[in-house]
């Protein structure tokens, strides 16, 4: 036909490139120079996010005072990051949320959580990824929204939970399409089951 069809390209950014404010914009940078403007970007937790969810979690119900150390160290880095990168709307917007949701993990500190609660907990770094690294390129003048998989991704848990593709697909598509001119950062790491409760793929599932 003579027609040029734009195609989304699909980019991963694991831990090790997010682990500070300066990954963070170099990340950036390299979706500013070299990306489409309706790629696709899958992100991991930043940096050592997701162990320190772990130490928490287990920490939880057993040393109160040690969940409280290690949470507020993570919140402390979350915050870094947030602080090191965002200004004036996207700052207050970004870190408004941030705080709320550390609120609401404090108040599980002296009881023991259960599975679905786990694996709720420990999916926190990919949402922090992605909402920090959409508010950036926003700021960058790109437009860009992010996505929660759980939303799309459908699996059930197991020792390797398996993305369901037949009803996962369809979501998957209608979510993207639906964000025609954006960028469109996702999180890695998980799904959910039929119930709506987080399915964890495990480690490396973002490379899913």
């Amino acid at each position: 036909t003579g027609l040029h069809v734009r195609t989304r390209e699909l980019h991963k950014f694991g831990g090790s490139s997010l682990t500070d404010v300066g990954c963070f914009l170099r990340v950036a940078n390299i979706v500013l120079e070299h990306c489409g403007s309706e790629d696709i970007f899958v992100v991991s937790a930043a940096g050592k996010t997701t162990n320190r969810l772990i130490a928490f979690v287990d920490y939880c119900g057993h040393d109160a005072f040690a969940a409280h150390v290690e949470l507020s160290s993570l919140f402390q880095f979350q915050l870094e990051l947030v602080n090191g990168l965002l200004v004036g709307e996207q700052l207050r917007k970004v870190g408004k949320a941030l705080r709320s949701e550390f609120t609401q993990l404090r108040k599980h500190s002296e009881n023991v959580v259960d599975d679905n609660l786990r694996s709720q907990i420990l999916g926190h770094g990919e949402i922090w990824s992605a909402r920090l690294l959409s508010a950036l390129l926003n700021q960058f003048g790109l437009p860009t929204e992010w996505l929660d998989s759980r939303n799309v991704l459908r699996a059930n848990a197991g020792g390797q939970p398996v993305i369901d593709e037949a009803q996962s697909r369809p979501l998957v598509e209608h979510a993207i399409h639906s964000l025609p001119g954006h960028r469109v950062v996702v999180t890695g790491f998980m799904a959910s089951n039929e119930d709506g409760q987080t399915v964890l793929l495990g480690r490396n599932g973002s490379d899913y």
